[in-house]
């Protein structure tokens, strides 16, 4: 009977240790005045969430500095603070975040609410701190030489986004400057802007597209269009991502030169459709590719299009290298005051230095 006691006594203890070990790993810790993170390889992180955006999850720790991690491989957030969550097919919600494997609890004015993490959009801190939903990339590039003869290219690219739980603000600076033996050979700039409101995980209006332009060699000596347009998400799944997005715009331009009694400015609307696709080969090194496609009337050259192939691989955190290749194409370019007629197509390749933030 005693041995019988003892039987039941041991297994009834190896059942409790067993049960506490499945306790000990299910339980998380305690957002306090820190957020914490856990990944799928059970590892946690203390520090401070910043934003889930475009199924990216940035997060800043003490020791580590900002980190980013794709959503999928995130396992649980714990964030202490007010977040403002956007909720596809739903309003955003502002409230504690409390995030699984499997789901979000939200909870606002001491209610619980609850939702599938996939239908999680985006995620931004509700504070005062305006600069964490900004990032901004600069690339520099300068080719000199020497000797028989001298040339000097230079070439810039900046990437400036602004990401709100609902909205997202872009603007993008490119240009290109290159002069041989005193002779200016390139002189183009190129700007695009837009403002985005995403009422799904995949759908977003724009209230305000923009861009301008400035070619001198394409006789061109600026244009600007302003518009709208709505876009859609067709791929996003942390790896790869593709969107498209058109409407109508508006557009004025000069030109730099033109034959006698040809009008110098021309204004008219058009339709214009821009890709955007990113692909991220390795940890440290990705693709991207962004074509624009506008189609307007006959003096202002028909169609038009824009593209920029960039290749970007890490250096360091901050530190990357880039190799681009730009292609600008006008289908029915304007004469020159003395008759000649710009080549349609430019092709520009550089290799660039830059730093993120």
């Amino acid at each position: 009977m005693l041995k019988l006691f003892l039987l039941i006594a041991i297994f009834a203890s190896l059942h409790a240790d067993e049960k506490s070990m499945q306790t000990w790993e299910e339980m998380s810790p305690i957002a306090v005045d820190k957020d914490w993170i856990e990944l799928n390889t059970r590892e946690w992180l203390r520090g401070e969430f910043v934003s889930l955006y475009s199924d990216r999850v940035i997060f800043r720790s003490d020791k580590l500095k900002k980190q980013t991690f794709k959503f999928k491989d995130v396992r649980q957030l714990i964030i202490h603070d007010k977040q403002v969550i956007n909720i596809d097919n739903r309003a955003k919600v502002v409230g504690m975040l409390k995030l699984d494997k499997n789901e979000a609890t939200i909870t606002t004015n001491g209610i619980d609410v609850r939702v599938n993490r996939n239908q999680i959009i985006s995620i931004s801190i509700s504070s005062d701190n305006e600069l964490d939903l900004w990032k901004f990339a600069v690339k520099l590039g300068l080719n000199l030489t020497k000797g028989n003869s001298e040339k000097t290219d230079y070439s810039s690219r900046i990437d400036l986004v602004r990401r709100g739980a609902t909205t997202r603000f872009t603007l993008n600076y490119n240009g290109n400057y290159s002069v041989a033996d005193s002779v200016k050979t390139t002189d183009n700039t190129h700007i695009n802007s837009s403002f985005d409101i995403f009422k799904t995980k995949q759908f977003y209006y724009q209230p305000f597209v923009g861009s301008y332009k400035s070619d001198i060699f394409q006789n061109l000596q600026y244009r600007y269009t302003v518009g709208v347009g709505i876009g859609y998400t067709l791929i996003d799944d942390g790896t790869m991502l593709l969107q498209i997005s058109g409407g109508p715009e508006y557009q004025e331009l000069e030109y730099a030169s033109v034959e006698v009694n040809e009008d110098k400015r021309q204004s008219s609307p058009l339709f214009s459709m821009s890709n955007y696709f990113s692909y991220d080969i390795t940890s440290n090194l990705d693709i991207s590719w962004k074509y624009q496609f506008k189609y307007m009337n006959n003096d202002a050259g028909l169609y038009t299009h824009d593209m920029l192939t960039s290749l970007s691989y890490d250096l360091t955190k901050r530190i990357d290298m880039n190799f681009d290749l730009q292609w600008n194409r006008i289908e029915n370019p304007k004469n020159y005051q003395d008759g000649t007629i710009p080549k349609r197509d430019d092709y520009i390749t550089s290799i660039k230095f830059g730093v993120d933030y």
